[in-house]
């Protein structure tokens, strides 16, 4: 069992799970689902409506941090 503390908090880390997707398998995309892909890969930058996010300022960039339970995920060959 992995045991971190950030900043006061304790958090208790008991299972792993891990789902592998199997692109092979996947449901395929209904025509409605297509058209709206393709809607919106020809929109254009400027059309994009950002007003539900809140601005970020210069400030908290300056001071952000990498994710400390971002854990780095390797490949490896698989052998044949």
């Amino acid at each position: 069992m992995s045991r971190f503390t950030l900043e006061g908090y304790k958090i208790i880390m008991k299972k792993t799970v891990k789902y592998t997707l199997d692109s092979a398998k996947s449901l395929p995309l209904t025509k409605k689902q297509k058209d709206e892909i393709k809607e919106l890969s020809e929109m254009p930058d400027r059309k994009i409506d950002y007003s539900d996010i809140p601005s970020q300022s210069e400030e908290f960039w300056k001071n952000a941090v990498s994710n400390p339970f971002y854990k780095h995920t390797k490949t490896l060959p698989q052998a044949m």
